[in-house]
């Protein structure tokens, strides 16, 4: 009979061992969501470069975006700004420093950041990293 009573106290303890490995191994809820928003953050900002890179390989770039993209979150606009004929920084609020294994696998190593304001420096005349 003892058998019996002990065996729902171990399921219980694996289910919690379960449930905090999950919690180690991949992060809070929290966490994974704005893991999630930078991983949005990136993208846009990877085809915002593209787009400037298809319209802009040979002539001057713009001076302001036709149609900017906004974060996710606060629905601030990307900060653009023209440094030259051909080069530019794209800037975004991110919430996470980025780690290796955060990056999705076509994502080039040119876009990795830092938690808070980050910029990148393209050339629209290079292909896009």
């Amino acid at each position: 009979m003892t058998l019996y009573r002990a065996i729902p106290a171990v399921a219980i303890a694996v289910v919690l061992l379960a449930v905090v490995a999950a919690f180690v191994m991949l992060g809070s809820p929290t966490h994974q969501r704005a893991l999630a928003l930078d991983r949005q953050r990136v993208r846009d900002l990877r085809d915002t470069a593209q787009e400037l890179h298809e319209q802009y390989a040979t002539e001057p770039l713009p001076a302001k975006l036709a149609q900017p993209k906004r974060d996710p979150i606060s629905g601030d606009l990307y900060e653009y700004r023209r440094l030259s004929s051909r080069d530019y920084m794209l800037c975004a609020q991110f919430a996470l420093p980025e780690a290796r294994n955060d990056r999705e696998p076509y994502v080039s190593e040119s876009w990795r950041h830092a938690a808070g304001r980050f910029c990148y420096r393209l050339d629209a005349h290079r292909e896009v990293p």
